[in-house]
């Protein structure tokens, strides 16, 4: 990630006001807390789990978790910011969800 960040810094700092000076100066206490928490869970210690499990598993069952992604964001954004949920919309999280335990556990339905 940091790779793939260092041509970003450049391509900022040509179009927008410079990242290094400026900017930073108005960040409070809390949108550096909430910076660093998601650096730190969001891709560090995320990364490091997924990597980990990835050289212990299946890769098709741990990517196949990936896509409760969006259901997280839909429950927070339900929990935190009172945004509400179509029937159509429930009904695609309950599709997911049977087709995500479909592929984590289909061995165990194969050996019975």
């Amino acid at each position: 990630m940091v790779i793939g960040g260092l041509p970003l810094l450049p391509i900022s700092l040509l179009n927008n006001d410079p990242a290094i000076s400026g900017g930073l100066m108005d960040l409070t206490s809390s949108d550096l807390l909430a910076l660093l928490y998601t650096s730190i869970f969001g891709s560090a210690i995320s990364y490091g789990v997924y990597f980990y499990n990835a050289t212990r598993g299946s890769l098709t069952k741990l990517s196949s978790l990936t896509f409760l992604t969006p259901m997280f964001a839909s429950i927070f954004g339900y929990l935190y910011l009172g945004e509400t949920f179509s029937p159509l919309q429930l009904a695609g999280a309950f599709v997911t969800v049977i087709a995500i335990y479909m592929v984590n556990y289909r061995d165990t339905v194969d050996e019975a």
